[in-house]
C-alpha cells in the first residue's frame, strides 16, 4: 500500500489550541504528559496510573473514551483531586469540533449525558480552567 508521511502538529496540541486550552503556562504547569487511554482497563499492561495520578502535570489522553471510567477512578485513587478540571475535545480542528468540560469525578456521567463520541482528546488538569479566560481572545 503506498503511503507518505506529512509532518504536522499532533492532535493533542492542535485540539487543545483550538479549544482555547494552553498546553503550558508559567502559573499552572511546566510539563505536559501525552499518553494513551486505550489500555487503561487491562490489568496486566498499560500505563502506571498510580504515578500519573500522583504527578501534578496535566495529562492529554488519546483513545481514552472507552476507558474513561477506569482512568478517572485510577487517577483519583492515586491522589488526583476529584475536582480536577477535565475537558473532552471531539473532532478537534474540524468545523464540528465540540468541547465538554467537567471534573474528574463527574466526567464519566457528563460525557454519557452528552453522548460524546470519538475521535476525542481528553485533557486532565488545571490548564482546562484557563479556557474560560482564553477562548474569548481566540474568537476575535
Amino acid at each position: 500500500m503506498p503511503f507518505r508521511i506529512i509532518p504536522g502538529v499532533t492532535a493533542g496540541l492542535a485540539g487543545l489550541a483550538y479549544a482555547g486550552i494552553p498546553a503550558t503556562t508559567r502559573d499552572t504547569n511546566q510539563a505536559l504528559i501525552f499518553a494513551t487511554g486505550h489500555l487503561a482497563a487491562e490489568a496486566d499492561g498499560g500505563l502506571d496510573w498510580a504515578t500519573l495520578g500522583s504527578v501534578d502535570a496535566p495529562i492529554v489522553l488519546y483513545m481514552g473514551l472507552t476507558n474513561l471510567a477506569p482512568i478517572a477512578a485510577k487517577l483519583i485513587a492515586a491522589g488526583r483531586a476529584p475536582t480536577t478540571p477535565v475537558a473532552i475535545v471531539t473532532n478537534a480542528t474540524l468545523p464540528e469540533q465540540a468541547t465538554l468540560e467537567s471534573t474528574l469525578e463527574n466526567i464519566v456521567a457528563a460525557s454519557a449525558a452528552a453522548a460524546v463520541a470519538a475521535p476525542a482528546i481528553i485533557v486532565i488538569g488545571n490548564i482546562v480552567s484557563l479556557r474560560a479566560d482564553l477562548l474569548p481572545w481566540q474568537q476575535r
